[in-house]
């Protein structure tokens, strides 16, 4: 007889909150209206700084056969400078010269082109120390310009940062063990962590001409069971999802950040002391959905491998 899982009556709706971690370091602030024509103030306002441009394109066409405005060896560093000019030029030379020629910029293009202008300018500080004076003065007004574009023709975009709800496909099973496995569909836990912990213990032993050792996950699905929920590390490695569980902070998550600092300051010979099960878990999931789940693959392996 099998265990009654509530989740089987609408299958479609189990759906867990997970996190994409790579979204939350790549938020787009601001954002350039593309339309948008350079006003005539700008361009008046900024003269001096296209004369400045004049001299840049000097260096820029003299600099192929560089060998420093002196007679003197040169350092690691101008070295360094001088092979990435001319990796950059190689790289954007026609870019910038296109966008010279343009008629009718947008701010848009005006900006990438004082950009890349920027850069340059930075391998001649280096290149060139008796101009740096020149140079740097060229530099600050590179970014005054820059961030004067930036305001006059972006807009600011309000992005909220809100829960992944990562919803699983309607692929349920029943394992021999008696617990609900989902596996994701095609693209889900079939070929993933399901499978390689066991070819890679059975490759080990192979390799090592010994048995083959019987895995039983029983002993990982009752600590999760007793804990009443799940670690960010086990989700990873269990379910084989790029994503991050969110954690909300308890009192016993607090009590478990401190324990990690204080256990990660301790010498080595201490730490190897503590039993994995005694560790703290400070990021971690109640989820009871992400239970079931991380539970039945656990169950599906124990079931698979014994049946191989």
């Amino acid at each position: 007889m099998y265990k009654y899982f509530p989740e089987l009556n609408k299958p479609n709706d189990f759906e867990t909150y997970l996190r994409q971690k790579q979204f939350d370091y790549k938020i787009e602030k601001k954002r350039f209206i593309e339309d948008v024509k350079p006003l005539q103030d700008i361009l008046l306002k900024y003269k001096d700084l296209f004369k400045r441009i004049d001299t840049l394109d000097i260096l820029i066409n003299a600099s192929d056969g560089y060998n420093s405005d002196t007679l003197k060896p040169l350092s690691y560093e101008e070295w360094q400078s001088y092979g990435g000019f001319l990796t950059f030029k190689e790289e954007n030379h026609y870019y910038i010269e296109n966008l010279k020629n343009k008629i009718n910029l947008s701010v848009n293009e005006i900006y990438n082109l004082l950009l890349n202008y920027l850069k340059y300018n930075q391998y001649f500080i280096c290149m060139y120390p008796k101009l740096r004076t020149f140079l740097e003065e060229t530099k600050n007004m590179l970014i005054d310009a820059m961030d004067d574009l930036e305001k006059r023709s972006s807009i600011e975009l309000d992005y909220k940062k809100k829960p992944y709800i990562h919803k699983s496909p309607n692929a349920w099973y029943i394992t021999p063990n008696g617990f609900l496995y989902n596996t994701g569909g095609n693209r889900g836990h079939k070929n993933g962590n399901l499978i390689n912990p066991f070819y890679n213990i059975i490759y080990e032993s192979l390799k090592k001409n010994k048995e083959i050792p019987i895995i039983d996950n029983y002993k990982e699905i009752n600590t999760i069971l007793k804990r009443g929920y799940i670690t960010n590390e086990e989700f990873k490695y269990y379910a084989n999802l790029m994503y991050d569980v969110p954690t909300i902070i308890t009192p016993e998550v607090e009590r478990d950040i401190e324990r990690e600092k204080f256990i990660m300051d301790l010498p080595y010979e201490k730490f190897k002391k503590i039993k994995h099960e005694d560790l703290p878990h400070p990021r971690r999931s109640c989820q009871k959905n992400l239970i079931t789940l991380v539970i039945g693959i656990l169950a599906a392996e124990t079931s698979l491998f014994q049946s191989l």
